[in-house]
C-alpha cells in the first residue's frame, strides 16, 4: 500500500511537471506571458504581461494611474493599484493597447491615481510608426518613446516625457502641463489650460517658430515676450507650432 502511494506521488508530480512545461511552451509559442492576483478584501489588484514580440504601434490610454515608460529588453506592462482602474492589455496585431476601458470615472475618484501604478516597458532603442498617449485625471512620466508620429491627448493630467525622437508630434491639452525633451522635427500644440516646455536637442534657431499665449508668457530661445505671438521663420530643420490660451510657453 505504501509503496502504491508512492508511485501514485511520483507520477502526480510527474504529471505536474509535464503539463506545467507543456503550458509554459505553449505561452512561448504565442510569444506571451502574463500573471493576475486580486485581493477581494481590499480591491487591489497585481498584473502584468510579457510580450517576446516586437510592436510597430502603440497606444496607451489611461486614467486616475501613475503612468511611467521605460527601457527594457522586452516589451512588459505592469500594474498595482485597485483593481476598478486595471488596465486591459491587447496585442492587436503590430499594435499593443494598454487602456482602462472608456474611462468614464465618477468625480468622487480624483486623486485616486496616486494609489494606482502602471509601468509600460519598451525595448532598447524601439522606434514605434505610430504612438498615441491619451491622460485622463493621470499622470504620466515617460523615460524615452521614439516614434515617427506621436499623439497625445491630454483631457486633464500631467505628461513628461525625455529622451524622445519624433519625426511629427501633435498634442491637445484642455487641463494639464506638457513637457517635451528631445529632438523632434515637426510639432503641433495646442494648449487651453496648463503650461508647455519644449526642450530641444537641436538649436530653436534651426526651426520655424509659431508660439502664441493669449494669458501667459513666451519665452523662445532669446525671445521673451508677455500675451503675444512670437516666429521665426529663418530655420529649416522643422516646424513648431504652440497655441496657449491660458498658461505659459517655453521653446529652449
Amino acid at each position: 500500500m505504501k509503496k502504491y502511494i508512492t508511485v501514485l506521488t511520483i507520477v502526480t508530480v510527474v504529471s505536474i511537471i509535464v503539463g506545467s512545461v507543456i503550458h509554459l511552451n505553449s505561452c512561448r509559442d504565442n510569444m506571451h506571458f502574463s500573471y493576475n492576483f486580486s485581493s477581494d478584501n481590499d480591491g487591489d489588484s497585481k498584473m502584468g504581461e510579457v510580450f517576446d514580440k516586437d510592436f510597430d504601434n502603440i497606444e496607451i490610454g489611461m486614467a486616475l494611474v501613475e503612468v511611467e515608460v521605460k527601457d527594457g529588453d522586452v516589451f512588459k506592462v505592469d500594474y498595482k493599484g485597485k483593481d476598478k482602474y486595471k488596465p486591459v492589455i491587447k496585442s492587436d496585431g503590430d499594435t499593443l493597447v494598454v487602456s482602462n476601458g472608456d474611462r468614464n470615472f465618477p468625480v468622487s475618484s480624483i486623486g485616486a491615481h496616486d494609489e494606482n501604478k502602471l509601468t509600460v516597458t519598451i525595448p532598447n532603442g524601439k522606434v514605434f510608426d505610430n504612438a498615441k498617449i491619451e491622460s485622463v485625471m493621470a499622470d504620466f512620466d515617460i523615460d524615452t518613446l521614439n516614434a515617427k508620429n506621436l499623439d497625445i491627448e491630454v483631457p486633464t493630467g500631467e505628461i513628461e516625457i525625455h529622451n524622445s525622437k519624433g519625426d511629427n508630434l501633435k498634442a491637445e491639452v484642455v487641463k494639464g502641463d506638457l513637457r517635451l525633451e528631445g529632438d523632434f522635427t515637426d510639432l503641433d500644440i495646442t494648449a487651453v489650460l496648463g503650461n508647455v516646455e519644449i526642450d530641444l536637442a537641436q538649436d530653436v534657431n534651426k526651426y520655424n517658430v509659431e508660439a502664441n499665449s493669449e494669458l501667459g508668457s513666451i519665452e523662445c530661445g532669446d525671445v521673451k515676450a508677455h500675451g503675444a505671438s512670437t516666429s521665426s521663420q529663418n530655420g529649416d530643420l522643422g516646424n513648431i507650432k504652440v497655441e496657449c490660451s491660458m498658461g505659459s510657453v517655453k521653446i529652449k
